[in-house]
């Protein structure tokens, strides 16, 4: 067995807490190790309740790893971490990434992600500018993620799959149901058009009010920036939003009409700072691209080299200290600094007097 599928095992019996399985993958080193070791002792140094722990070892006992990884198969989901290399780039370097993603279908690299969300109930204002920014950002090659909601989320998907562009959706629930069920055909078309549905959340998982905003999260960590088409003033998307400039990801929104309920949210993140956008031209001027161009500049083979890939990609999320890069990308200063030597003689990226970088217009 993968040591994975000993995660699946934990994540499946009710230990969906990150920091406590950090907590316990440090006592015991692997999540085989984990699983053996696993009692009333070692939940308590969580500080899991009594009766919660009697509960999580009940299940436990129930189920059987092998019969758990069947299930995997039987829907055709498979499971990356952070050490496969189908993990996603952006999402790996979110403050609190997925210890295990659920994938059906196929998450590919792209160039850029734009995350396009907003409210459940949109106009037909709403629907209209979604529609055209999505298929006009799809044709500059620009992927689209979203969390398969009725209204704006499933707009942007439709229109992706429409204008023969690629989609992610991220779910709040386990992947053996594709949820909501009036989108269930929908998620199935992304899966079968080379798209991907996936969730951190196990087979049986239902989703809950916990489980959306810690969906959002992985929408705004996947993504290089968010862009929300329509909101009310209390919408979820703006959940979304916030974790994008959390995580230092760019935010933008499209106005809408003062008197509108459902464009309060988005007027809301516009006062606030969030890029104002007219139309699709906007979204790309900011990620430095040519309405004209499809192929952008990361696709340039200049960039084959995964470590370099890697660097501008760190630079592009937000300006960059070379220290900053050698430690997330675990390679040495020196090394690091050879390698943003070609991309700033490629002219993709420039260093300041600070040693901080940023890409180059």
């Amino acid at each position: 067995m993968d040591d994975k599928d000993y995660l699946n095992l934990l994540l499946s019996i009710g230990l969906l807490s990150r920091p406590v399985l950090r907590r316990l993958k440090s006592l015991y080193f692997t999540w085989r190790d984990v699983c053996e070791n696993l009692d009333l002792k070692a939940l308590k140094l969580c500080r899991i309740k009594d009766d919660k722990a009697v509960e999580i070892l009940r299940i436990k006992r129930q189920l059987d790893i092998i019969n758990l990884k069947e299930l995997l198969s039987e829907f055709r989901v498979e499971c990356v971490t952070e050490e496969d290399v189908d993990y996603p780039f952006l999402l790996k370097n979110i403050f609190d990434p997925p210890l295990l993603l659920y994938v059906r279908g196929n998450v590919k690299p792209m160039d850029l992600n734009l995350a396009i969300v907003g409210t459940r109930k949109p106009t037909s204002y709403g629907k209209f500018v979604t529609e055209d920014i999505t298929q006009n950002l799809v044709g500059a090659g620009i992927a689209i993620i979203s969390g398969l909601a009725m209204g704006i989320d499933a707009i942007a998907h439709k229109s992706a799959l429409i204008n023969d562009g690629y989609t992610i959706a991220v779910l709040g629930s386990g992947l053996d149901r594709i949820t909501p069920f009036i989108n269930e055909k929908l998620g199935l078309d992304i899966i079968d058009k080379g798209g991907a549905v996936i969730s951190e959340y196990p087979i049986g998982r239902n989703a809950s009010n916990y489980t959306f905003p810690e969906r959002n999260r992985i929408i705004a960590g996947m993504s290089n920036g968010v862009l929300v088409t329509e909101a009310a003033y209390d919408s979820g998307s703006l959940i979304t939003a916030h974790c994008a400039l959390e995580e230092g990801r760019e935010v933008f929104a499209v106005p809408g009409q003062i008197d509108s309920v459902y464009s309060q949210g988005t007027n809301k993140l516009i006062a606030s700072g969030a890029r104002l956008i007219n139309t699709y031209e906007d979204v790309l001027e900011e990620f430095g691209l040519s309405k004209h161009a499809k192929q952008v500049l990361v696709s340039n083979s200049f960039l084959e080299n995964s470590l370099i890939k890697d660097i501008y990609e760190l630079v592009r999320i937000k300006p960059i200290k070379l220290g900053e890069i050698s430690k997330a990308l675990s390679i040495e200063t020196q090394k690091a600094l050879c390698l943003i030597s070609e991309l700033e003689i490629g002219g993709f990226i420039k260093g300041e007097a600070d040693d901080t970088y940023r890409v180059v217009p």
